[in-house]
């Protein structure tokens, strides 16, 4: 069983693997130790959704995972598929855009080069 934050994210990346068809890869840095529970709820809620967006509509042959804290939380999922249409509807990532912005943050998605998507979720960091 997964133990701790590290533990989540890590079986959050396995179970993705089979809908992705690939393992992404996973970096956490800072102290996320000690996130408040709403705070490791948000992170659970913003890799799952990002890694199926990729797994959905990406096509993509690989993606990464990247956490990292300070004085904020920045989670930032990016793959290297096909990119986000210029007529792309978020409306799946509303609940996340919600929850950033309910924490002084925001989720943008901007075009990677030469290929593919990154989400990017920032929120300011509470902690317990």
């Amino acid at each position: 069983p997964a133990r701790g934050l590290g533990g989540v994210t890590r079986a959050l990346r396995a179970g993705s693997t089979e809908a992705l068809r690939f393992a992404p890869d996973l970096t956490l840095d800072g102290p996320l130790a000690a996130l408040a529970a709403a705070r490791e709820a948000d992170l659970v809620a913003v890799i799952r959704e990002g890694l199926a967006t990729v797994a959905r509509h990406a096509r993509a042959s690989s993606a990464s995972v990247r956490v990292t804290s300070d004085d904020a939380i920045r989670i930032e999922v990016a793959d290297d598929g096909v990119g986000v249409a210029s007529n792309a509807v978020e409306s799946g990532l509303e609940n996340l855009r919600q929850r950033a912005e309910s924490h002084g943050g925001s989720l943008t998605l901007r075009r990677r080069t030469p290929r593919g998507t990154a989400l990017v979720w920032e929120a300011l960091l509470e902690r317990d």
